[in-house]
């Protein structure tokens, strides 16, 4: 199965990167290195992850405190959010009108 980002999702990956890069730019790559790695897992598993509200459920990313958040679709997976856990926890339910 495929995954697709929405706009808000990019944004969320290029902001993330650009604040570890600032960092160390080995974070940055390691980062993204892990991001796409949970991404390719839930491509082959997408049902793994547990849901955490409606449809949407939660991937995490390995070693950085990210969550990737997602809908399996009938012939897609949709990320709505890659999201810092220490954030709002109910901002990004306002990316998808339910």
């Amino acid at each position: 199965m495929k995954s697709r980002l929405t706009p808000e999702a990019e944004l969320d990956l290029i902001e993330a990167i650009q604040w570890y890069d600032e960092r160390d730019p080995e974070m940055g790559d390691d980062f993204l290195r892990r991001v796409y790695q949970r991404i390719a897992s839930l491509e082959k598993n997408p049902r793994l992850y547990p849901i955490i509200h409606r449809q949407m459920r939660r991937a995490l990313v390995r070693r950085f405190p990210f969550q990737i958040l997602y809908e399996v679709e009938s012939e897609e997976i949709i990320i709505y959010a890659i999201y810092h856990s220490a954030r709002d926890p109910e901002a990004w339910k306002r990316r998808k009108n339910d």
